[in-house]
């Protein structure tokens, strides 16, 4: 989960690192992103609103400590078998269309320079 320490560790190495070529080299880091499923708004223990809110808070207070590592949060729709996460990396890294080849029978396999 992104409570784990050890994941903690990690995300303030790699800060650290990125910290240093920046100073050291001069290379700008590409922004970094945490991709995680939209929250339902419902509360596993119950439908009150105002506990809702609570852990709603709880939930982004607990997102928020990725600023510091300059991690956006972004929540892609909570879809089955993660279309949902699919659709946002297609909208974000759109890959150019394939390219289809046709071939008649006992022709040999072509691949295009």
């Amino acid at each position: 989960s992104l409570g784990e320490p050890e994941l903690e560790f990690i995300f303030e190495r790699c800060n650290r690192v990125r910290e240093a070529l920046a100073k050291d080299h001069r290379i700008k880091a590409r922004r970094r992103f945490l991709l995680l499923p939209a929250e339902d708004g419902k509360t596993a223990e119950t439908d009150d609103k105002q506990l809702a809110a609570n852990n709603s808070q709880i939930a982004a207070d607990k997102l928020r400590r990725f600023d510091k590592y300059d991690i956006a949060v972004v929540r892609y729709d909570a879809k089955p078998d993660y279309s949902g996460l699919v659709e946002v990396l297609n909208e974000w890294i759109p890959a150019p269309a394939p390219e289809v080849y046709s071939y008649e029978f006992g022709d040999p396999p072509y691949e295009k320079p």
